[in-house]
This record gives structure tokens, C-alpha cells and sequence, in this order.
């Protein structure tokens, strides 16, 4: 039986390589994608002060979890339709506005590594891989995860690994990403603070955080409300989060806007935002 330590292992096209630094676990290899256990959090063990303006382990908000129906509804959900979730022209135009918002807003580089959480089929991902070093897709989807491992090496993309994980209920390391992006995904969250910290917490000092959802609605943006935790979110409130957590260069801008038939079948406009800052 192998006892040793080992690093966490993912699968690309590369090979498979390990993505983040030994922690006190050991990790499982794959060939496809890996699953995090309930007790693997990938914490660093690290003693250091905080940073300034980062709230301390006293003052951070506690993550509640999704009651299991809602977790349930949203995997099954994603994976069903995973097949088919580039065939409507609206996610696809989206994910190109996200994808190009992100780039006008934060400095994007060769050596960034960067985290997606709620990637889907990777439309974003694959749209930034050019101008970055290394992307970890997460997801809790394994459906949508296998469709963009097929997508990816489809075209090519040789920088892009996938992750199951349920950043909800456990951790990554800590400080080891330039950039964490997210779209369309807080609004399947029930506490989109404690997330929002946690997404902060895997970022290296300095680093940048993107999120992307659904400007606040009555309801009537998903056909089907299952897995649906708000009907869209607040831009100011997410400011308010990112600058609670010492989040520098804030910006918040409409990206895009999805014009479809809301209630009794009349014509609607939702706007989508962005939000973003960079860690101090």
C-alpha cells in the first residue's frame, strides 16, 4: 500500500501532472478527472499573519452549505444537460462576452495560472487558454467536465485540467492562483460571501478575481428553477463583498444583456454583469 505523500494529480493532455503542492493528504492519480473526499481540503497548514485588510479565521463568514436536494438538483441538472449546453447560441455568445470582459479588465498573462469555478463545458476557459500558462476547470458536473475535456482536445487546448469539487463544503490551497474566475454560478449558491472568501483565500497575493452572473430578477430567467438559489444577485452587494475582503481596484460593469420571453411569454431583457479587483 503506498503510504507516502503525494500531490494532487489531474488529467491533461499534457499528461498527467500534479496541479496543486503537497498537502498533509494523500492524493488520488486519474486518468480523467479526480474527486476530492470529504476530508481532503487541501489546506495549507500555514501559521502566517494575515495579510492587511484580510479578515482573520475569527471574522470570516462561516460557509453554509447547500441543503443535499439543491446540490443533487444542480449536479443532475448539469449533467443532463451537458450534451447538448453549447447548442443554444445565447450561452455560447455569453460565454464569448464574459470571456472577452475579462480580458479588457485584468492584466492576463503567459505565466498566470488560473482557477475556473462552475466552468461547465469550458466556454470561457477555452476562450482565455491562449493568454494564460495553466487553467484548473471546477466543477461539481462530472458530465460537464467530460464535455470539455472532449471540446478541449477537439481544439487543441493543451493547458487546461479539470476538477470535481465542491468548493461549498471544502477548501483548496491557499495562495495559489493569479486569477479566479466564476460565471453564471453565484446564483446557484445559497451564501455567495463565504464562497467569494474562499475564492479570495486560493488567490497568491496580488491576484485577480472575476465573477460574472445574472443581474438580480423576478424569476423568470430559468425555465426550470430547480437548483436555483436567487433569482440573480445584487452587483452592489458583490462590491460590497470583495471590498469587505480587502479587495483593491474594484469594478463593476454590465458586460451583456440575454433578451428572451419572461412572464406570460413578454419579451425581457436580463443584464449580466462583471465584477472584479485584484487581491492585496
Amino acid at each position: 500500500m503506498l503510504c507516502r505523500l503525494l500531490p494532487l494529480y489531474v488529467f491533461s493532455a499534457r499528461g498527467t501532472t500534479p496541479v496543486f503542492p503537497r498537502t498533509e493528504k494523500s492524493w488520488p492519480r486519474s486518468q480523467t478527472m479526480i474527486t476530492l473526499q470529504p476530508d481532503q481540503t487541501g489546506t495549507t497548514g500555514s501559521s502566517a499573519s494575515p495579510r492587511p485588510h484580510s479578515k482573520t479565521p475569527q471574522d470570516r463568514p462561516p460557509m453554509t452549505f447547500a441543503p443535499e436536494h439543491l446540490r443533487a438538483d444542480n449536479v443532475k441538472r448539469f449533467d443532463d444537460a451537458a450534451a447538448d449546453w453549447e447548442e443554444k447560441p445565447q450561452r455560447v455568445a455569453l460565454a464569448r462576452k464574459v470571456a472577452e470582459a475579462i480580458r479588457q479588465a485584468i492584466p492576463l498573462a503567459p505565466a498566470m495560472r488560473v482557477l475556473e469555478y462552475g466552468c461547465g463545458t469550458g466556454m470561457v476557459a477555452r476562450a482565455i487558454s491562449p493568454h494564460v500558462a495553466a487553467i484548473v476547470a471546477v466543477d461539481t458536473s462530472p458530465g460537464m467536465l467530460e464535455v470539455l475535456g472532449r471540446k478541449a482536445g477537439e481544439e487543441g487546448i493543451t493547458n487546461i485540467e479539470t476538477l470535481v469539487h465542491d468548493l461549498t463544503r471544502h477548501p483548496l490551497p491557499a495562495e495559489n492562483f493569479d486569477l479566479v474566475l466564476s460565471s453564471m454560478t453565484l446564483h446557484h449558491i445559497p451564501e455567495i460571501e463565504p464562497l467569494l472568501h474562499r475564492f479570495f483565500a486560493a488567490l497568491k497575493p496580488g491576484g485577480y478575481l472575476a465573477v460574472a452572473d445574472l443581474v438580480t430578477e423576478d424569476g423568470s430567467f430559468h425555465e426550470d428553477n430547480s437548483g436555483v438559489a436567487h433569482h440573480g444577485i445584487n452587483p452592489d452587494t458583490v462590491r460590497d463583498i470583495l471590498a469587505g475582503n480587502g479587495g483593491r481596484d474594484i469594478g463593476v460593469q454590465e458586460i451583456h444583456a440575454i433578451e428572451k420571453p419572461g412572464k406570460n411569454s413578454v419579451m425581457r431583457r436580463y443584464p449580466i454583469f462583471l465584477a472584479w479587483c485584484r487581491k492585496a
